[in-house]
C-alpha cells in the first residue's frame, strides 16, 4: 500500500507543485480509496433533484495537446495509423451532469465541478447520450469509482494507456458507444482536428454545398438563427449538422470561460472577444411616463447564443424551473418561433 500510496502522491506533486507533502498525501489516500472518490462525486450530485434532473448528460471533450505545428499533423496521422489512439493525438475527457472525469498527463484522474473546470485547448465538446440519474447513482457510479482507483495506479503513456483509453473504459461501463466514424459529421470532424489551428481556431462548416467559416461565436450564432428551420428538422442530416454546430458553440463558450485565466492582456481581450455570443435582443415596453423599459421575457427570436446554454459552465446557473429541462428542451422554450 506504502508504494502505491508513494506513487499517486509523486503523481500529485508533479501536477500541482506548489501543493505541500501533507496535503499531498491525504489527497493521495482519497484518489486510491472508491468510497472516497464516490464521497466527491456524490456532493457535486447531492443538489440534483431527480424530479427536475432525470437525466444527466454524457460529453465528450476533445481538445488540442499543445503540439506545435508543423509536428501536430504527422503525429496525429501517426498516432491513426499504427494505433496509438482511434482520434489522432488530441486529450480526451467525460462530463457527466455537473462533473468532469479528466484522466491528466500527470496519470491520476481529477473529478471536479464543471464550474472549476477551465479549458482553453478544447476543440469540441459533443454531446454524447443522456442517462437516467437513479441508474447512474445505483448501477455505475460505484464500479466507476472502482476503475478510477485502478486507473490512478496506471502510469500515463501516449502509447500504452493513455486519456483516450481511460474515457473508454468509463464510456464501457455506462455502456455507451459514441458514433464518431467518419460517415458521421462529429466524427469527420474529429478525425480532421491535425488541420485545425488550436489558438485560432476557425471552425469550417459544409452545407448546401458551400463552404462557411465561423472565426468568432457571434458567426456561428448568426449562422444557425439564418437556418433555424433546417436545424430544427428530425431528418438524420439535419440533426448531424445541429450536433457538430453545437459541438463548435460550445467550444467558444469554454474557451470563453478559460481566457479568463491568460496573464497576457491582449491575447485574453482577442479570445474573449471572439468567443463571445450573440448579443441577446429584449422586447421593450413603454410605462406610464413613456420610458422604453426591457421586459424579463426571452430575447427575441435570431437574437443571443442559438443554443442557449452556456456550455459547460451553465450548468449550476440554471433556475429550478430550467434544470428540470435538458438543454435541447430548453432551446427549444426559449427560441420557438
Amino acid at each position: 500500500m506504502f508504494m502505491k500510496l508513494r506513487c499517486v502522491v509523486n503523481k500529485i506533486k508533479k501536477s500541482s507543485p506548489e501543493i505541500s507533502d501533507e496535503q499531498a498525501k491525504k489527497d493521495a489516500k482519497d484518489y486510491l480509496d472508491p468510497t472516497s472518490i464516490q464521497d466527491i462525486y456524490f456532493f457535486h450530485l447531492n443538489d440534483l433533484d431527480e424530479t427536475k434532473k432525470p437525466k444527466l448528460r454524457v460529453k465528450l471533450i476533445v481538445s488540442a495537446l499543445g503540439l506545435k505545428q508543423p509536428k501536430r499533423p504527422l503525429l496525429n496521422r501517426l498516432g491513426k495509423t499504427i494505433g496509438i489512439s482511434e482520434l489522432g493525438l488530441v486529450h480526451t475527457a467525460l462530463q457527466i451532469g455537473p462533473v468532469v472525469l479528466d484522466w491528466d498527463t500527470a496519470g491520476f484522474v481529477v473529478v471536479q465541478p464543471t464550474t472549476d473546470y477551465n479549458n482553453f485547448r478544447a476543440l469540441a465538446v459533443i454531446d454524447l447520450q443522456d442517462i437516467d440519474t437513479v441508474q447512474f447513482r445505483n448501477e455505475y457510479l460505484e464500479p466507476m469509482c472502482i476503475r478510477i482507483t485502478e486507473w490512478n495506479l496506471k502510469a500515463y503513456s501516449v502509447f500504452t494507456k493513455n486519456c483516450q483509453d481511460f474515457t473508454k473504459a468509463m464510456l464501457e461501463i455506462m455502456k455507451i458507444k459514441p458514433n464518431l466514424t467518419r460517415d458521421h459529421k462529429l466524427g469527420e470532424f474529429i478525425h480532421s482536428l491535425e488541420d485545425l489551428d488550436q489558438r485560432n481556431i476557425p471552425f469550417t462548416f459544409r452545407f448546401a454545398g458551400e463552404l462557411f467559416t465561423f472565426s468568432n461565436h457571434r458567426e456561428l450564432d448568426q449562422f444557425c438563427w439564418n437556418y433555424h428551420t433546417y436545424l430544427t428538422k428530425s431528418t438524420p442530416e439535419a440533426q448531424q449538422d445541429r450536433a457538430l454546430l453545437k459541438a463548435f458553440d460550445r467550444v467558444f463558450w469554454l474557451r470563453y470561460y478559460a481566457a479568463s485565466e491568460l496573464k497576457d492582456e491582449m491575447h485574453r481581450h482577442d479570445v474573449m472577444s471572439k468567443c463571445q455570443c450573440l448579443p441577446a435582443e429584449k422586447r421593450v415596453i413603454i410605462d406610464a411616463d413613456f420610458n422604453l423599459k426591457p421586459t424579463e421575457e426571452t430575447p427575441l427570436p435570431g437574437t443571443g447564443c442559438y443554443f442557449h446554454d452556456p456550455a459547460i459552465h451553465s450548468f449550476w446557473n440554471r433556475s429550478s424551473k430550467e434544470a428540470s429541462l435538458d438543454d435541447e428542451e430548453l432551446a427549444d422554450v426559449n427560441h420557438n418561433f
